[in-house]
């Protein structure tokens, strides 16, 4: 191996910068880098400037191999990036244009059953699409309530309408004397009657729902207001229904008007599927901060597919098609004990009877 030297003319120190020099054909760098040294024998420190010289030839081969490799370096990453991009979209787009399919298929077609079924890799768009399924689950269920909804009422309201109707019909061509025409308003009235008290529980649960109700909350004696509702209802004499009632005395803040609605509806519900000269019973009592109010009847009871339905409008179980009625009573407890941020409760058995339990808070502050 062949090794030769070249004395290069001298060079002035130009500490930390690198400086270029010919020295023959060939080009050189020359770095200058200074530090402290201790001197052994005078104990003293002294500077020492360190001189790096290296062939510009070499610098610069090494500075090309470094460029390519990163110049490659670089296009793998960036490659490996588009295609950890095209995959990540891909997985996020595909979901989202099902989404999008689905709830384009549901306003062409109009089908609310349609759900959209699919899995993705990503929690959150998971819970996006399982947080679309259950709100197109409550749409559909408002969606038939509405339908069932407009049915009922035109059913209800279509059987006095009738009756009026032929009435009128009977009197224009039989009507003779006063004793008819007496005879045809009194139905007409009944009918009249009914279709009023349709219209006014069906204004109320209107309200109540739409917050439209005036907050006119007071203390006052819930005792009282059940022994009034009682005295009032027409069917505990029509049927000769027996009351028992262990009620405590018990003051609480509501609204009287409608508590004396739901204390009715749950009376009037618990006499209406009794049978005559049957008993139902009233228990009041007071635990904490709240009121208690359980009516107990032994009529027909419910079945379990009943009881999911007993708080919708109009609903009517079949075997009581033909009692009184509308169907309504039940909703406008739900909503008015809701009002009063109270619950409502129901224990019933087939053949065996019914329990309601009503559980109010007692003062303004439990509200």
């Amino acid at each position: 191996m062949t090794c030769t030297i070249y004395i290069l003319t001298p060079i002035p120190v130009n500490q930390w910068h690198f400086q270029k020099v010919k020295c023959s054909s060939d080009y050189y760098y020359i770095y200058d880098r200074p530090y402290l040294k201790k001197d052994t024998i005078t104990n003293k420190r002294v500077l020492v400037i360190v001189r790096n010289i290296g062939k510009a030839s070499d610098f610069d081969s090494q500075y090309k191999t470094m460029k390519y490799i990163s110049y490659t370096f670089t296009f793998v990453i960036a490659f490996i990036g588009f295609l950890l991009i095209g995959i990540v979209s891909s997985q996020l787009t595909i979901p989202m244009k099902k989404i999008k399919d689905t709830a384009d298929k549901i306003g062409t077609d109009g089908d609310l059953a349609k759900r959209i079924e699919y899995t993705t890799p990503f929690k959150e768009l998971d819970a996006m699409i399982q947080a679309n399924n259950r709100m197109m689950d409550r749409l559909e269920d408002l969606f038939q309530q509405q339908q069932q909804f407009t049915s009922d009422v035109a059913h209800e309201l279509r059987t006095p309408s009738a009756i009026v109707s032929v009435e009128c019909q009977y009197l224009k061509k039989y009507g003779k004397n006063i004793d008819d025409y007496t005879e045809s308003l009194t139905v007409i009235e009944r009918q009249n009657t009914k279709t009023t008290e349709i219209i006014s529980q069906l204004l109320q649960l209107s309200r109540l729902e739409q917050g439209r109700i005036k907050d006119d909350f007071e203390y006052s004696n819930f005792k009282t207001l059940i022994e009034s509702v009682c005295d009032m209802e027409p069917l505990q004499f029509k049927k000769q229904i027996t009351i028992y009632s262990n009620l405590d005395d018990i003051s609480i803040y509501m609204n009287v008007g409608l508590m004396a609605i739901a204390v009715k509806n749950i009376i009037n519900n618990a006499m209406k599927y009794s049978k005559n000269k049957s008993s139902i019973k009233l228990k009041l009592w007071k635990e904490k901060d709240y009121v208690f109010f359980e009516v107990k009847d032994y009529g027909c009871g419910m079945s379990e597919e009943t009881k999911k339905h007993i708080y919708d409008r109009f609903y009517r179980a079949d075997k009581s098609r033909n009692t009184e009625g509308f169907g309504l009573g039940l909703s406008l407890v739900h909503k008015i004990i809701e009002l009063h941020k109270g619950t409502i409760r129901v224990q019933s058995e087939l053949g065996v009877g019914s329990i309601f339990t009503l559980s109010l808070p007692s003062d303004k502050s439990s509200q």
